[in-house]
Formats: structure tokens, sequence, C-alpha cells
């Protein structure tokens, strides 16, 4: 007999708009409250389970991360409470997540905890994004208000990107995702000693199996299958835009989508009448974090991600070979090959690795991402009774990690809080890697990039290690030294020697191409 207090997923909701009504512009409220009413629908309850509805949680908007989309027509002043009334839901309790794509699982970690100790009876989770809706409008010259004044009692946390990067970091420009991902990509490259030609292979096929299953996926954005050699083919549909990536091999976040979960406990489900055939439960979780990625030993890897995923599946007394199915964060492809590394999976795995189809063809929508991967995985899991999925969230640049393993079937023991914060301690312990600040002389570089505009090289970054003590640098190359920028352009710079000079703008980098 499970133990009425036990967490479980009854409700799930999704909407895609794909051929948005110019005349009426989803906004982003209205996309989250259609999800949050399809979610509370879902759940097929006798009773009313929006009436038990007790807590409202948001996943952050893009739009208040101060990010590149801004709220140019107007915004919640308190997301969560605007949705819950266009439901007709009055919570005791709303919150709004930090900003990270790894917020949804951890909301579903955070609220399940909360509902086992009864401090939450029935939790509505709903995200959204509008972003695609936003361009056409700009574009057009279409005025369109979005503002909600709705008030109430509201737990911020805020924008959320505290510590994911540092300081010389931050100088050299690098808090632009695409940016810190393929200079990852590019250290991951240069540990398993692949050519830049296979590696791009590589990731190209991973993504292509991935549009396969957005193609068939009614809730994708961009529901069609790609190649891998239209993935990596360069051209005017499908520029470079940061080395190794082209535009086909990035996260697409042009979408107007949401999500929305419904969590209750055993007990109010049966109160409700909830039928058993529509429960799923947390089998185990976990959540990390990892420090800046110039301060990791390896910055083509997450410690953290590989703690979280083995800490998860032992928590759930399962292993990665007993998996049914798989949602790898998708937001570039080192996202997911680090992830099956973890998990010591192939790339090729025959269960595949994503139920949505991916950042790049379902869609991005913003941090909200996994919202939808969970809600489609509720979905496998009740088709195929007593089948295990996994979800895996990531936020910042292999930085924050949330792991959920999921099941129609009850868990083995009864349900315990899982605390994370003796994971962490065991990662704040490792040794990190002492910086040059102000560096001067010969270095050896680990990894770099070239940023493009509109198809065009325009700046290259480079990290690696001083030749005389060790340390790790980050540089670019000046601006107007073309010859430096086609040195990492012509042939692989991993492991050749540079010159680096501090300067009052920044380190720069120059190679010796006599």
């Amino acid at each position: 007999m499970v133990n009425s207090s036990t967490p479980i997923i009854v409700g799930i909701g999704q909407v895609c708009e794909r051929e948005p009504d110019t005349d009426a512009l989803s906004s982003p409220i209205e996309l989250a409250a259609t999800a949050g009413q399809r979610a509370c629908e879902d759940a097929g309850s006798s009773g009313d389970i929006q009436d038990m509805i007790d807590v409202v949680a948001g996943v952050r908007m893009f739009s208040d991360m101060g990010g590149p989309w801004p709220a140019s027509f107007g915004r919640a002043e308190n997301y969560p409470r605007a949705v819950a009334a266009r439901l007709g839901i009055d919570p005791e309790h709303a919150s709004y997540s930090f900003g990270s794509g790894n917020a949804p699982q951890a909301l579903v970690n955070y609220w399940c905890g909360q509902i086992h100790q009864q401090q939450a009876r029935a939790v509505l989770l709903v995200g959204s994004e509008a972003t695609a809706n936003l361009r056409n409008a700009l574009r057009s010259g279409t005025t369109l208000d979005w503002s909600d004044n709705t008030a109430g009692q509201l737990d911020d946390y805020g924008v959320g990107t505290l510590h994911i990067y540092n300081q010389v970091e931050a100088k050299h420009g690098l808090i632009q995702p695409i940016y810190l991902y393929a200079l990852l990509e590019n250290a991951r490259r240069g540990r398993l000693n692949m050519t830049q030609e296979q590696y791009a292979q590589t990731m190209a096929e991973m993504f292509a199996r991935f549009s396969q299953v957005a193609a068939e996926n009614p809730h994708a954005m961009f529901p069609r299958t790609s190649s891998a050699e239209q993935l990596i083919a360069r051209g005017k549909g499908n520029p470079p835009l940061a080395e190794p990536y082209t535009k086909g091999l990035v996260a697409k976040d042009g979408v107007n989508q949401a999500a929305a979960v419904v969590l209750t406990s055993v007990e109010t489900a049966r109160e409700l009448g909830i039928p058993e055939e529509k429960w799923v439960y947390l089998l185990g979780q976990a959540e990390t974090s990892d420090r800046p990625f110039t301060e990791r030993l390896d910055m083509g890897q997450s410690d953290a991600m590989a703690l979280a995923y083995t800490t998860a599946l032992q928590r759930a007394g399962v292993t990665a070979q007993e998996l049914d199915y798989f949602d790898l964060y998708s937001c570039f492809p080192i996202a997911v090959s680090s992830a099956c590394e973890c998990l010591g999976i192939s790339e090729g795995d025959s269960r595949g690795l994503t139920v949505t189809g991916g950042l790049p063809f379902f869609g991005g929508p913003g941090n909200n991402y996994s919202m939808h991967a969970i809600a489609a995985l509720v979905e496998k899991l009740r088709a195929t009774p007593a089948s295990l999925g996994l979800i895996g969230a990531n936020g910042g640049w292999l930085s924050k990690h949330s792991v959920g393993i999921y099941s129609t079937r009850p868990p083995l023991k009864p349900w315990q809080q899982q605390d994370n914060t003796g994971l962490q301690a065991q990662l704040d312990e490792r040794p990190e890697v002492e910086m040059d600040f102000s560096p001067n002389g010969s270095g050896v570089v680990e990894t770099y990039t070239v940023t493009y505009a509109k198809g065009q090289p325009v700046t290259g970054v480079i990290i690696g290690r001083m030749t005389a003590t060790g340390k790790r640098f980050v540089a670019s190359t000046p601006e107007g030294d073309t010859d430096s920028l086609m040195e990492l352009l012509s042939s692989d710079p991993i492991g050749r020697s540079c010159e680096v000079i501090a300067t009052a703008e920044g380190n720069r980098a120059v190679f010796d191409t006599d």
C-alpha cells in the first residue's frame, strides 16, 4: 500500500501556437493559462482539482531576466497569480522561480517534498514564452498590451545567474550561452582527440535523430526532419554562429509555447477520484551546481552533472540500462553528449535521448523547456505502465543540474525527502584551477571559439594554460588582427602555442604566423 502522503503528478498540459492569429497574438499569460487549464482537465477527477490548488509556482520568463527580448508590451507584475486569476484560482502561496533551464525539474523536486510534508495540498507548476508573437508584433509595428497588475503574495527567487560566471569571463564578453557552450564543446573535442570534421558529424547525427522526434510531436514549434548533412552544411539558411556551431545545431527561442504540471498526494488524488492510471511517481531526484567553467579542471564536462545523474539513479534504485525513456537537455549538443557520458550510454542509444525533439527542433521556450519534457514523459509512462523515464534539466553552461526519475509504478520504499546539501558540499571541496587574470607570456590553447556576425568571423576567444605557471588564462584576438583570427580557422588550434598579453581592455592572444 502506497503511503497516503506520497507525491504524484496527476495532470499535464501543453500549448504550441505555430500559426498564431495575427489579429490576436496570445500573451505568455494566456498561453500559460491554457496549459494550466489542460493540466487540470487532464487529471480527470470527479472532484475539481482546481479547488484544491493552494500553490501556483511559475517558471521565470526570459523577459524577466534582462535578456535580448524585454517585455516590450508590458509584463505581469505577479506572473503565477496572473495565471491563477485566469483559471479562477486564488492560491495561498505563489512563487516565481530562479531563471535557469533546470527550474522545472527543480520545482517538481521541491514541491513534491512540500506535499509529502503536508505543506501543500495541490500544486500547479506552469511556464510559458511568446517570443514568436513578440517578434512578429515588433516587425509588423503592431501594438499589444500584455501588462497584468494582479497583486498578492509572491516569493520571487530572482534571475539566478549568481556564481555561474566569474570576473574574467565577464570581462571578455563570455556571458552569451552560445559562446560559452562553443568553448565547452571544443574542450570536449580536444579531450576526445577528435578532428573538427569528426566531431561535427557526431553532433549532427545525434541532432538529426532529435529532429525526427520533433517532426512527430504535435506540440513542437519546428516539426520537420533535418539530416546530419543539412545541419552542418554552412550556407545562407544555416550560417555559422560560433565555432563549431551552425544555426541548425542550437536552441531556437522564437516560440509560442506553454506547459503545466499538477502535483498532489496519493491521499488527495484518491479523495478526488483521480484514476490511478493517471498517477506518475517521482522515484528519485538530485540537484547540483558547478563552479564557473574556466575554474573546472576539465572544461569539456561537469562533475556536478555526473554526480546529479548518478545520485538520482541510486535514489530511485535503478540503473541507466533499466530506463525506457530519456529527455536530456539539448540547448547545445554537449549538454546531451555529456549527459550520455554520465549515464554510460551511447549518443546513438536505440531508446532515444529525447521525448520532445529537443530545443533546436521542438523549440526552446526559455527556462520552461523541461516542463514540456516532463509532460511528454508522463504521456509515455502512462501509455507503458511500469516503464521508467529520466528527465535531465540543465541551466547555465553545464552549471546547474536537476534530474528526476519517473514511473507509474510506486516507489519500492516509502517516499523520503532527498536532501542535496551533502552533494553540493562534496562538489565544493574539489580543487579548482588557478586563474591568471593578467597573463603575459607564452601559453597553450585548451579550447577556443570564433564568433560570427552575418556569417562573417568577428572575434576569436582562446582559453589555455600559461606555459611557465600552468595557470589558466582567458583571452581574445585583438581587434583587426585578421591573421590570428584566420589561424584559428585554418587549422585546429587546440594544443598550439600562442603569445598572451594583458591590456586594460582585456587579455589578447596572438599566434606566430611566420
